[in-house]
């Protein structure tokens, strides 16, 4: 088989027959990474998953000898398509896949960029110029939408001094088919080190993203903000959420709770008197022991407070559902040391009824407010002090919590790896460890048995690294290289296609300290089972 292996050259150009309307899904493959993963590849794979995207199957009426195939006939449902570049071997050295797309009797052309596997490389357009942000923006916030695209939402700009210079309210939408990014409308409020979360499918069946809190500015000052938005996908707008949170507080926790709530811990509030250009570190912040909960009613939403607080004010802190409970794990209290002696708290939701004036059969229940939810000491959780750390759910039950890296007692990144559950007490410390110490790194699941680690710094110089952390192994392979150097205060999102995106953040010009904006975006391409099993 011949192929092309010039960056950005066409490799391969793919048909599917569209029934009964005969529309045709034209598909081309092109290189995406530095090194050319076609240059190794003896033979392309390609898979069809539909049911939703979610049921792979390879397509074996594949004809590559032409550079051209056919997927076969497919009917109105939801389709993406995976593809493996594979050697002589049969490893995987090279991936890219589609978003999931629902077809209505529609053409569709869709480029998909195949980048080597377990390596990073910057995003890129069909046109083969690079995706970047207009502004370097530490503070964003990625999340990931139904149909494959990532919303991308505020941000603070650093200087060359690393100093706050401005705040945005602006939002893109960034599409892994076409490597477009897209303006989207602005929120209500600028906003940076604000939460974003997935809320529950809606009446209408869109699954809507709340973003609340963080920093902003009025005038010249900086402060918090208690207000929030909420982002519809369906008619790409912002919607100012109801009312406010009890309190201004960024660098909070959220999650998700099983009612379709949303609660909101901790964060701090700024002194007033704070005005731009400043550091982040030059703020005088108060942590919060307060929570509120966001009820996703109508378009915008409600806020209400939760009662009774927090033992400890957490700033900086982690809050992951675990069922019907939240834990909420260490974070900074006023002094910017992590909390001593209550290192896990856990909030526990009431019991379910249905909100009032919902119809049951379109929205989840609400919690009862006759019985509201309350927090509570995990004594001897069995996780050591820290704050500015990531957190992640273990494996397909979500029993347990991955906890990385983070600040530590003495005030140093840790490189400290923790798994905590509600059920065994303490949790077992054991030697898990990352390779380097990573205070605010991000950490997202690639599969059953892998943890991805990006960033973070320490002793204030953003890390260029990146690791798999294992769970069975409690270790991290090798080191793997960023592709745009250091990263902190970034914002990760996993794609439909398996790639995870990388956007944002703050980086350090010489590699030694000294912060500013980072404007590129790039994507790592995972190896080994992830992309075997399409999972």
């Amino acid at each position: 088989m011949a192929m092309t292996t010039s960056r950005f050259a066409p490799i391969l150009a793919l048909a599917a027959a569209c029934a009964p309307a005969g529309s045709q899904w034209s598909i081309t493959l092109v290189s995406a990474s530095e090194e050319d993963p076609f240059a190794s590849a003896t033979d392309i794979q390609v898979s069809l998953c539909s049911n939703e995207c979610n049921d792979c199957r390879p397509v074996e009426s594949f004809q590559r000898a032409d550079g051209s195939g056919t997927l076969g006939e497919l009917g109105y449902d939801s389709y993406r398509v995976e593809v493996r570049l594979l050697d002589g071997q049969e490893n995987i050295v090279g991936y890219g896949g589609s978003a999931c797309y629902r077809f209505a009797g529609e053409d569709r052309q869709t480029t998909i960029s195949v980048g080597k596997a377990g390596a990073f490389f910057t995003a890129r357009k069909e046109s083969g110029d690079d995706v970047a942000l207009e502004f370097g923006l530490a503070g964003m916030s990625a999340t990931s939408l139904e149909g494959g695209r990532v919303l991308l939402a505020g941000g603070a700009e650093i200087d060359s001094d690393g100093k706050l210079t401005s705040i945005h309210a602006e939002a893109f939408l960034y599409d892994p088919d076409t490597g477009g990014l897209d303006p989207a409308p602005s929120m209500s409020t600028p906003r940076a080190w604000h939460t974003a979360t997935t809320l529950k499918r809606n009446a209408s069946g869109v699954k809507r993203v709340l973003l609340a809190g963080g920093l902003t500015i009025g005038g010249n000052s900086v402060q918090a903000t208690p207000t929030a938005d909420v982002f519809d996908p369906g008619d790409e707008t912002f919607q100012a959420a109801d009312g406010a949170m009890r309190e201004p507080r960024f660098g909070h926790a959220a999650a998700a709770l099983l009612s379709s709530e949303v609660l909101l811990v901790g964060g701090g509030q700024v002194a007033a008197g704070a005005e731009l250009p400043i550091a982040l570190g030059d703020l005088s912040v108060t942590a919060s022991r307060t929570a509120d909960e966001f009820t996703p009613l109508g378009r915008s939403g409600q806020f209400g407070a939760v009662d009774g607080n927090m033992v400890e004010a957490r700033m900086w802190p982690t809050a992951t559902a675990l069922g019907e409970d939240v834990a909420i794990i260490g974070g900074a209290g006023d002094d910017g040391s992590p909390a001593e002696d209550e290192t896990v708290e856990r909030y526990h939701a009431g019991p379910m009824v249905f909100c009032p004036g919902q119809n049951p059969e379109e929205r989840p229940a609400c919690p009862d407010p006759d019985a509201a939810g309350s927090f509570d000491v995990v004594e001897n959780g069995g996780v050591r002090e820290r704050y500015g750390h990531a957190a992640a759910l273990l494996g397909a039950a979500g029993a347990e919590i991955v906890v990385a890296g983070g600040i530590g007692a003495n005030g140093s990144a840790m490189t400290s790896v923790e798994i905590y559950t509600l059920e065994t007490i303490p949790a077992p410390v054991g030697s898990r460890t990352l390779r380097e110490p990573r205070a605010f790194p991000t950490m997202i699941s690639i599969d059953a048995d892998r943890f991805l680690v990006v960033g973070g710094h320490d002793s204030g110089v953003p890390q260029d690294t990146a690791e798999i952390w294992s769970p069975s192994t409690g270790e991290s392979g090798g080191l793997i290289n960023l592709a745009a150097g250091g990263r902190l205060w970034h914002a990760m999102a996993k794609l439909d296609n398996q790639m995870i995106l990388i956007a944002g953040g703050a980086t350090s010009p010489d590699g030694k300290g000294g912060w500013t904006g980072q404007t590129s975006i790039e994507l790592y391409v995972p190896d080994g089972d992830a992309l075997r099993s399409g999972d």
